[in-house]
């Protein structure tokens, strides 16, 4: 029956969002900015739980509309 069979997921979230966003090219609207004592504090409780990315930069990134959001930006 078709219900029994395993789904095989190929529409991930990640995987959408590399397609519609393009996260795999750099932001160039990106800025640098620095670490205030919240986003330290998540910064070093990422890298306590296993986050192993290269040297990472906290950013103000911006949306198309204009709304900005802080996140983590690989260097």
């Amino acid at each position: 029956m078709y219900l029994d069979r395993p789904k095989k997921n190929t529409y991930t979230i990640g995987k959408q969002l590399r397609r519609n966003k393009a996260l795999r090219k750099k932001d160039l609207k990106a800025e640098p900015i620095t670490l205030n004592v919240e986003l330290q504090a998540y910064k070093e409780d990422l890298e306590k739980r296993g986050l192993k990315v290269g040297p990472l930069e906290v950013a103000m990134f911006q949306t198309n509309n204009g709304l900005k959001y802080p996140g983590f930006v690989a260097k």
